[in-house]
């Protein structure tokens, strides 16, 4: 394994959690950041660099891919009408993206 790619990922995913948990302290946290957040990470494993240190790295890709997908339609309409329910719609999905998060580290340990 590079042992540089794995550390340069872990601390490209601590940035993500940590600005991602700022957000979530908002009343009415962002949808758009969840989703530029998981850009981001796609991008990171589209990259020449990981794809071929990492065959497994399209499989993620997918995995937030398909979660993207899901955000925007689970949570666009209520965050565009200020529903109660959005934040705690939020938090899951949030959730949601950690664990996919979280799953890529470990496969990548």
């Amino acid at each position: 394994m590079n042992l540089r790619l794995i550390y340069h990922l872990e601390i490209a995913v601590s940035k993500v959690k940590q600005e991602i948990d700022l957000e979530s302290r908002n009343s009415y946290p962002s949808i758009y950041l969840l989703e530029s957040k998981s850009n981001e990470i796609i991008d990171l494993l589209k990259s020449d660099e990981y794809r071929t240190a990492f065959n497994f790295s399209l499989i993620y890709k997918r995995e937030f891919e398909c979660f993207r997908e899901d955000l925007t339609g689970s949570l666009s309409h209520d965050y565009e009408r200020k529903n109660k329910r959005y934040r705690s719609k939020w938090l899951l999905e949030r959730d949601k993206l950690y664990q996919i998060i979280d799953a890529l580290i470990n496969h990548v340990k």
